[in-house]
């Protein structure tokens, strides 16, 4: 991808997320190019960042609690140690992001493809996995306190020491 970010979405988004909600609400058919933007250590808890391009964007321990991700592209982004707690999800593309010491508690991740991640530590729990692909994924000291991972796939996965008590295991 050779795209360069819209500067007036990364101001807008950086200025304020309640004006950045506004405007998404008023312009539900632009998918915002936020593609290699630096927003280490931002707050943008509860931003609507649907169908975001965010192609190897810096999230660094970063707030998106409460962000609505869905289907928004984060391929190649770093969230190392971002809260993505209680973040929407459905269809994310976390392909080749790095998600080490991030947290998705009671986040909903139905579908999502995390296979062959290295999930090492990451805390999932009350998080609804339903059908996510964790196949091949490093799971080792993971937390799925209290999650639903029905019909969660697991083939091959390293679950050393993951936290399962209270997971709703069903047909994984």
């Amino acid at each position: 991808m050779n795209k360069v970010a819209n500067r007036e979405h990364i101001s807008l988004l950086r200025s304020s997320v309640a004006r950045w909600n506004i405007w998404r609400e008023n312009n539900p058919h632009i998918e915002p190019d936020l593609d290699c933007v630096d927003f280490n250590g931002a707050n943008l808890s509860n931003a609507n960042l649907s169908k975001a391009n965010f192609y190897m964007t810096l999230f660094n321990g970063a707030n998106l609690q409460g962000a609505n991700l869905t289907k928004a592209f984060l391929a190649g982004s770093d969230l190392r140690g971002a809260n993505l707690n209680e973040t929407n999800c459905p269809g994310v593309k976390f392909n080749g992001a790095d998600l080490g010491g991030c947290s998705f508690k009671k986040a909903k991740l139905r579908k999502v493809d995390f296979s062959d991640f290295d999930l090492r530590g990451v805390d999932f729990s009350e998080a609804d996995l339903r059908r996510a692909d964790l196949r091949k994924a490093n799971l080792e000291k993971a937390k799925f306190f209290k999650a639903d991972l029905r019909k969660t796939l697991f083939t091959e996965a390293n679950l050393t020491e993951a936290y399962l008590s209270s997971a709703w295991l069903q047909d994984t």
